[in-house]
């Protein structure tokens, strides 16, 4: 069942990029494809324009694409919940991973997000990533809350 009142209401791509607080060059999500709420969330990454930053590695580090299931768990818990007030920061709280076979940098990763159980600002999803044929790459079972941050270092006492 869905917190948020707005989750089954229309976003475009760019509010929900907005939900997500990671940045180029370390944001694993380019879109999201299907979004039910209280059910599941698909999304998509292509990992081909960060092969460099990784050496020309022959195939995406298995760190990319958990933290990309992850990103993808945030999203679903944000569109699920209320977004995040200033100050809150989503935290990945567990995740047991684990990957199957190795992903291409030409192929696009595949995440489909599921709720085991949710509360308001906290959630445990079932993740699995697949390549572009259908073939699982990983699961992981991911917690998800949301945290107050330390605030704005500079403002004094």
């Amino acid at each position: 069942m869905s917190h948020n009142p707005d989750a089954g209401r229309s976003r475009s791509p760019d509010e929900i990029a907005a939900l997500l607080p990671h940045q180029y060059p370390f944001r694993f999500v380019d879109e999201v494809t299907r979004y039910e709420p209280g059910q599941r969330l698909e999304a998509r990454f292509r990992p081909e324009l960060l092969r460099p930053m990784y050496g020309y590695a022959q195939t995406v580090p298995s760190t990319v694409m958990i933290e990309g299931l992850a990103q993808a768990a945030v999203l679903f818990v944000q569109l699920e919940t209320k977004p995040l007030a200033p100050g809150e920061i989503p935290l990945l709280g567990k995740a047991e991973a684990s990957v199957r076979r190795e992903a291409s940098w030409r192929e696009p990763l595949l995440y489909d997000i599921r709720p085991i159980r949710m509360t308001c600002s906290q959630a445990i999803l079932s993740g699995t990533m697949s390549g572009a044929d259908g073939g699982v790459l990983a699961t992981a079972t991911l917690c998800v809350a949301v945290a107050e941050g330390a605030g704005d270092e500079r403002s004094g006492p």
